[in-house]
């Protein structure tokens, strides 16, 4: 509201300049004095008077050439302008603007708002939100005129209450036809993430197939949640007592490399439920697909992305989106992921890591004659925390071999690769390539069995940049080795639960914990290996 007080005073005092100047009205020679019309007079003798003032106008400077007269609504507009840029500078400084916004019609608000005043956006938010809604039919379409005109000016930063009232006016079906399609098709983003160049000997490209929200046009998303959620959909869904009318299919049919000669491998389909535009991944497939033999020094990764939208459960639009990535292949050897050794940085993220046990299924023969317990493919072995006190601002992957130890003799267990390492993060390691965990540990049962007596073992993770070719999104990695000692191991027994499977009608038995306690966090330390050993 200062803002526009300015400019009404700039405006004011412009205006009053130009009216108090007044506009021409006659051309000629008039008495400077008086304004009298001197044509027909003679102006060269030196006794020359003016015959209404008598005031001498032998001379240039006693004369003018134009009359002005002064403009009277101008001075009266230039005082409201006046007046009123005074009045919004004295709102703004005592913090009354949005009072005044608020009791002003949508005419004027969305006018505020095409200006650039944040706290008539903040209204218009608030009104395009209503239930039951105020705003009329008008009213709605200018409003996402303006919001369609903001998101396809890309010299303006976008402003995330305009992907508010668009999404809203999406919901409320206020955004309807071509507009809508367009304004879809411009909130979904498809693209492959992968390495621009990688080593001759590598044999597979790794690659990452994503769908994401464009940033200009959506709204913005619940926090913390694995699929991106739009908080303007769940107000909207608890004022309205109903879900969201829209859905996304998303099919990718295949991807492929064509040169020297076709591979390829199978796509994917997702449907989004309760659809919403808003920030963060929709689709985030995982893949690689193998390098041909004798192939060029560009690889091109192709993939084809088909979408539908749904309203209602009914097919209303269409669209495809061609995917195209070039990888170079490089003679020289590549760092894929750079190492972090600082020792300020390491012991921060040190620090913050801990470990509350290691899940160790005992009495596995047993287990292995129940249906509920015979295949513990999905046993979490070990969970791994990280404060977010600890973090620095990195993305650093947890590239490790995971091993335990007890008095000298280690196993390895499990390697880890994982996104980023971020405040709050929970790793879950597990043996990726094992359908069943309990053959792990039946192949290392000596050392298992001497653990289970001991109840608890070291845990060490030792780095392996190797990983970081397995996915793209690694640029750095922990370069320090780290010990977890004294972990303990939390015993896991297979269990009859009484109740009865349904899809076999056996009896449910389940991997429980043998003791109900707590375990304590064990944290992590940098591991310094003994020279003499």
């Amino acid at each position: 509201m200062i803002i526009i007080g300015i400019v009404l005073l700039g405006v004011g005092l412009l205006v009053s300049i130009l009216a108090f100047r007044g506009r021409v009205v006659a051309r000629g020679r008039f008495c400077k004095k008086c304004r009298f019309d001197l044509a027909g007079l003679d102006l060269d003798a030196a006794d020359a008077r003016c015959p209404e003032c008598g005031r001498g106008i032998h001379q240039e400077s006693s004369r003018r050439t134009l009359l002005r007269r002064r403009s009277r609504l101008g001075l009266i507009a230039a005082t409201l302008l006046l007046v009123s840029g005074f009045g919004a500078i004295g709102v703004g400084a005592a913090g009354k603007t949005n009072a005044i916004i608020t009791a002003m019609p949508d005419s004027v608000v969305l006018w505020l708002t095409d200006l650039g005043v944040d706290e008539a956006l903040d209204e218009l938010v608030v009104r395009v939100s209503k239930v039951p809604g105020t705003m009329s039919a008008k009213s709605w379409d200018d409003a996402i005129e303006q919001g369609l005109a903001f998101q396809a000016d890309k010299t303006l930063v976008w402003d995330v209450r305009w992907g508010e009232v668009l999404v809203i006016a999406m919901l409320e079906k206020r955004l309807v036809g071509d507009a809508l399609y367009k304004f879809v098709e411009s909130s979904l983003i498809a693209e492959f993430e992968t390495r621009q160049i990688i080593q001759d000997e590598d044999q597979m490209v790794y690659y990452r197939l994503i769908v994401k929200g464009n940033h200009r046009g959506v709204s913005v998303a619940t926090p913390f949640l694995r699929t991106p959620k739009s908080r303007v959909l769940d107000k909207w869904r608890k004022s309205h007592g109903t879900e969201s009318p829209f859905q996304i299919n998303i099919e990718f049919e295949r991807d492929w490399i064509d040169k020297p000669f076709p591979i390829q491998i199978g796509g994917g389909q997702v449907r989004l439920r309760e659809w919403a535009p808003v920030v963060g991944n929709y689709v985030d497939f995982r893949r690689s697909i193998t390098i041909p033999t004798d192939s060029p020094d560009q690889i091109t990764l192709h993939s084809r992305a088909d979408f539908t939208l749904l309203v209602d459960g009914q097919e209303v639009h269409a669209w495809s989106l061609q995917l195209e990535k070039t990888i170079q292949r490089s003679a020289e050897v590549i760092e894929y992921a750079k190492p972090v050794s600082d020792e300020n940085v390491v012991n921060q993220l040190i620090q913050g890591l801990s470990v509350g046990y290691i899940e160790y299924p005992s009495k596995r023969s047993l287990g292995r004659e129940h249906f509920g317990t015979r295949d513990c493919y999905t046993a979490n072995v070990i969970r791994i925390h990280h404060r977010s006190e600890g973090w620095v601002d990195l993305d650093i992957a947890i590239l490790f071999d995971a091993s335990v130890a007890i008095d000298g003799d280690e196993i390895k267990l499990a390697r880890v690769h994982v996104g980023e390492l971020r405040g709050g993060l929970e790793l879950r390691i597990r043996k990726r390539l094992e359908r069943n965990v309990l053959d792990v540990f039946d192949r290392q049962s000596e050392f298992w069995e001497k653990a289970h007596k001991r109840g608890f073992v070291d845990l060490i993770l030792r780095p392996s940049p190797e990983y970081a070719q397995f996915d793209p999104r690694f640029k750095f990695y922990l370069d320090a080795e780290i010990i977890f000692r004294d972990v303990p191991l939390m015993i896991r027994v297979p269990k009859d639960t009484g109740d009865i499977w349904e899809e076999t009608g056996e009896p449910e038995w389940r991997w429980v914990q043998e003791r109900q306690k707590s375990y304590p966090s064990t944290f992590a330390e940098i591991l310094v290996e003994d020279d003499e050993e």
